[in-house]
């Protein structure tokens, strides 16, 4: 095992394209929505980062998400479709846990058909699983 993190090379690439735009570290990381020490986390957790604290850095800073992806140590095995999918399906499911329905139907309204059959699959099998569990308590 490498004593490397893994999400070092992100690390590096966001700190030159902060220091492009003359952001501190605090203001890199409001603008991509993730906080100070998740940020700093990058250049010294031994476990890759989670695609969405990716995404979001990736958009702050207009880097590729699948170059961000590599550099995080991520590798997805579905690759950056499924990455994706995992975030949108997420977003969704914050929304609908939140009792948030507006901000749930957005995020619906965001998946493409296939993403939509892969939620409702993956919601069945987590509420049977959930059932099952619940009968056992």
């Amino acid at each position: 095992m490498s004593s490397r993190p893994p999400a070092a090379p992100l690390h590096q690439r966001a700190e030159a394209e902060r220091t492009k735009r003359g952001w501190t570290r605090d203001e890199l990381a409001r603008h991509a929505g993730i906080g100070r020490l998740t940020y700093d986390r990058l250049a010294t957790n031994l476990e890759p980062p989670i695609p969405r604290t990716v995404r979001k850095l990736c958009q702050a800073l207009d880097i590729d998400l699948a170059e961000g992806l590599r550099l995080a140590g991520i590798a997805e095995p579905g690759g950056v479709a499924q990455a994706e999918h995992v975030a949108a399906a997420r977003q969704a499911m914050e929304q609908a846990y939140r009792g948030d329905l507006e901000g749930t139907l957005r995020a619906l309204a965001s998946m493409g058909p296939e993403q939509l059959r892969e939620l409702s699959a993956a919601a069945s099998m987590l509420a049977a699983l959930a059932d099952e569990e619940l009968s056992t308590r």
